[in-house]
């Protein structure tokens, strides 16, 4: 396997529910001025703190505004310029934030066809923009990427010599009358993956990664979490496959404290697993104050 370096930033969370003030597109006086992104900038540059790629596995923003948007695709392309990564080596999926429920909301409950295009419409700020997110997932503008986040199969990949990045949206059946908002992959995202990835050949020396928001295996809750039901709906499935397809490592974000573990599948394929917790989230009241925000770096000595 190739050495490679992985820097993981998960749950921006830009908006309203971000720590400081510099990571809101508009003026709120209940956010701190950190100016958090220039600390973190600092930081890598003094520490020699570089990475290979860069991955962010969804809640880019708050409320899916086009100006968290356009603002998450500034701060994390700076983010990678400081760790040294180019934007064609920027891996992302969505998350159950960056779904427009103000649009949904929009739509009659018995008008069927409203509906039906409301639903379309709730991704337009991700994908109808120009930002590094509408860029890096139409293969129209990223000759890497094939797939499609956004509607069915609601998956895709990056292929690169030293790493083949999975990405899935399990966030894509979420609606604001939902009465559990759990995670899903769907039935139509696993047939494509096994239709549209191969097995890795022994020769193949490429990492393989697999990218989506919420989590697949149960979490053990901690502060005011009493049950965990955003685990993902047909993970078994997801795991299932992720090992016929002999992928190395699974990462995610939506729970705002980290994880790092080993799962094994099938008595015979462990998958490295991190929950990447959050990256610029304001956890000042969450957990007690024992949770922090997190930067991952993954080293892969080969």
């Amino acid at each position: 396997m190739h050495p490679i370096k992985i820097a993981i930033i998960s749950d921006l969370h830009i908006g309203n529910k971000a720590r400081s003030s510099d990571l809101n597109p508009t003026t709120s006086p209940a956010l701190r001025n950190e100016n958090f992104l220039e600390k973190f900038e600092r930081f890598a540059t003094s520490q020699n703190v570089t990475a290979d790629l860069l991955i962010c596995p969804g809640d880019l923003s708050s409320e899916a505004e086009s100006t968290e948007f356009t603002l998450a695709s500034n701060i994390i392309e700076r983010t990678a310029r400081s760790l040294g990564v180019e934007d064609s080596r920027i891996f992302f999926c969505p998350g159950n934030h960056d779904v427009d429920w103000k649009v949904l909301k929009l739509a009659p409950d018995n008008c069927i066809t409203a509906k039906e295009s409301r639903w379309r419409q709730r991704y337009f700020s991700l994908t109808d923009i120009d930002h590094l997110f509408s860029r890096r997932s139409k293969p129209s503008t990223c000759d890497n990427f094939i797939g499609d986040l956004f509607k069915p199969p609601y998956a895709g990949y990056w292929n690169s010599p030293e790493a083949l990045i999975a990405s899935i949206n399990s966030a894509s059946h979420d609606c604001p009358n939902s009465p559990i908002h759990h995670g899903f992959i769907s039935n139509i995202s696993l047939d494509w993956l096994n239709e549209n990835i191969r097995k890795r050949a022994p020769s193949c020396e490429a990492v393989r990664c697999l990218i989506l928001h919420h989590h697949l295996v149960p979490h053990g809750n901690i502060g005011a979490e009493s049950r965990d039901y955003s685990t993902c709906q047909n993970s078994d499935k997801l795991l299932d496959l992720i090992r016929e397809l002999d992928f190395d490592i699974v990462i995610h974000g939506h729970k705002h404290y980290p994880r790092f573990e080993t799962q094994l599948v099938g008595s015979d394929h462990p998958i490295v697993i991190l929950g990447a917790g959050s990256f610029s989230a304001d956890l000042a009241s969450d957990y007690g104050g024992g949770v922090h925000n997190q930067f991952h770096l993954i080293s892969i000595d080969g």
